[in-house]
């Protein structure tokens, strides 16, 4: 029931509610903070602030416990935005089911059937994945 706006005209670069339907609102929870309290919200969890008072404060810090470096899904989200959103449909469909398979695992880990020394950059990130992983995408981004 959020309607999702665009990411490039907000504070934070991230995106961000436009607006709020009844039915989202009749299921919101509310929290009322007095000065001094402060509210932790994990990780992409849709939020509405609101002032009530005619001085206030609202800082805002986006932490990552799991960055292995400069990289963030966001970055990843907005590639994929220029590589794969306006692709045809049976395309962005295969390309899908691919981001499933390697990237958000729901059957588990892609080379589970494979020995672990043969996974290559699918191996863990920080054995040296990671940087091989970025130096490709690097490589790729320059057009080499």
């Amino acid at each position: 029931d959020l309607h999702i706006g665009p990411v490039d005209f907000t504070m934070s670069g991230r995106a961000t509610s436009l607006a709020t339907s009844a039915s989202a609102e009749a299921r919101a929870t509310v929290a009322e903070l007095e000065a001094g309290d402060a509210l932790y919200l994990p990780k992409l969890w849709w939020h509405r602030v609101e002032a009530t008072g005619s001085i206030n404060l609202l800082v805002n810090y986006w932490w990552d416990e799991f960055s292995a470096g400069p990289d963030a899904p966001n970055t990843a989200m907005m590639l994929a935005m220029i590589a794969i959103a306006e692709r045809p449909p049976a395309e962005r469909a295969a390309w899908r089911a691919l981001f499933d398979h390697y990237v958000f695992r729901p059957d588990g880990h892609p080379l589970r059937h494979i020995p672990e020394e043969r996974h290559g950059i699918l191996g863990p990130l920080a054995v040296g994945n990671y940087g091989r992983i970025r130096a490709m995408v690097m490589q790729m981004l320059r057009g080499g």
